[in-house]
């Protein structure tokens, strides 16, 4: 019979913060302040007499060469928000202790074993060092996580854990019914936002696997460090689709867009709502033949992406989505460039080679035709090759590299 209990306790929450610079095995002692106080440290800072609570300028008159880090006071809470969302793939009643004694803490999970190892991959996976345990038991799993943690881990005080969750109700924080929306925020950190996408994504992932939404809708709000609005953003809504056979890669979509979005600002804030609907497949009777002959996968159509580069401008999206004379939309253009897209656009350009003059080459020379300069730092060319085929080109201006882009019917 399985355990109905798995725990992963996590000995430092706030070390997932930066997990490459703050791992537990750093050479080099490093801690995070969060108010001016040492709110999570590192093996050898904690070798060092590094502790928590202490102020700032008593970890460093201490130590000296301490890799200080700074968090925002609201660091934990988004953190916590994400773990719990995660948790929702494995475990519709995961709750979270944090002992404000310890900096520890740990994630309740009602599920068997083989859901819990599931969970412990997927937050190591996404730099949560944690230790897992399963247990009849709330506290066996406990005893057990504590226990594996010490062996390993001796810096870490446990002590206050064990203590806090002995009194299991004060203190734990469970995710609330969120129904249709989810509502996340992210104060973003210039080193650490391809995991902070990363990590958000999963977590959104997560919940709409866990509440069977197939449809998303999320719309994106960007701060800068004083609060103001950035309105630079190319994109502030965005509807995502998510195959029941491969939800990864959609995730790995939104983690991208999330991504983009956080560059559009060095520091500040990223908020998003995000809304869940349970899509019914409603296929026309043509798509439906065209899938049973050719596969679901293969039967597709195009949708913008709102993106610069020519190559990610389009993506594909199930074709039972298709809106009436969808197909009779103009070809896309570029006005901001003054380019007019080929009928086929390679997914990744391909270099193409030159001769000694520097100029590209294709079974011969080509015949090349100016055709203006994009916004994204690329001069592109129309070009006829000694074969008669009509090619899309474009030389980078910062190095001088040809890529060949697409073909014109």
């Amino acid at each position: 019979m399985s355990p109905d209990f798995t725990l992963l306790f996590f000995p430092q929450l706030l070390l997932a913060l930066y997990p490459k610079r703050f791992s537990a095995r750093a050479a080099e002692p490093a801690a995070l302040a969060v108010e001016g106080r040492i709110e999570a440290r590192n093996t050898c800072a904690h070798a060092h007499g590094i502790r928590r609570g202490m102020t700032e300028e008593e970890a460093l008159l201490r130590l000296p060469p301490l890799h200080l880090e700074r968090a925002r006071a609201t660091a934990a809470a988004e953190l916590t928000t994400l773990m719990l969302l995660l948790a929702r793939r494995y475990s519709k009643e995961a709750r979270l202790i944090r002992s404000p004694g310890s900096g520890a803490a740990a994630l309740l999970l009602r599920c068997g074993s083989s859901d819990g190892e599931k969970a412990h991959a997927c937050f190591e996976a996404l730099g949560m060092k944690n230790f897992s345990a399963t247990g009849s038991t709330l506290m066996e799993a406990l005893d057990r996580a504590v226990s594996s943690a010490k062996d390993e881990l001796e810096a870490f005080d446990t002590e206050g854990l064990v203590k806090h969750a002995r009194a299991f109700g004060a203190g734990v924080q469970s995710l609330p019914e969120l129904k249709e929306t989810l509502a996340l925020r992210a104060t973003l950190d210039p080193d650490t936002k391809p995991l902070q996408a990363e990590r958000m994504a999963a977590a959104i992932g997560s919940w709409a696997a866990a509440e069977a939404f197939n449809r998303l809708t999320i719309e994106v709000a960007l701060r800068d460090e004083a609060g103001r609005p950035i309105r630079r953003f190319w994109e502030h809504s965005r509807v995502f689709i998510f195959d029941e056979d491969n939800p990864e890669e959609e995730t790995r979509e939104l983690a991208h867009f999330l991504l983009e979005a956080a560059s559009s600002t060095l520091l500040g804030s990223l908020s998003l709502q995000v809304r869940g609907e349970k899509r019914i497949r409603q296929t026309s009777s043509l798509v439906r033949k065209l899938e049973e002959r050719f596969g679901s996968k293969r039967v597709f159509q195009l949708e913008r992406t709102g993106r610069m580069l020519p190559e990610t401008l389009q993506r594909h999206v199930p074709a039972e989505t298709l809106r009436p004379r969808a197909h009779q939309r103009p070809p896309v253009k570029s006005e901001a460039a003054g380019l007019s897209f080929p009928t086929e656009i390679f997914s990744e350009p391909r270099e193409v080679p030159l001769d000694r003059g520097l100029q590209p080459v294709l079974e011969g020379s080509l015949a090349l035709e100016p055709e203006g300069r994009a916004m994204n730092g690329r001069t592109y060319y129309r070009a006829r090759s000694t074969r008669g085929e009509r090619l899309w080109l474009y030389r980078e201006d910062a190095s001088g590299r040809w890529f060949l882009q697409g073909r014109f019917a």
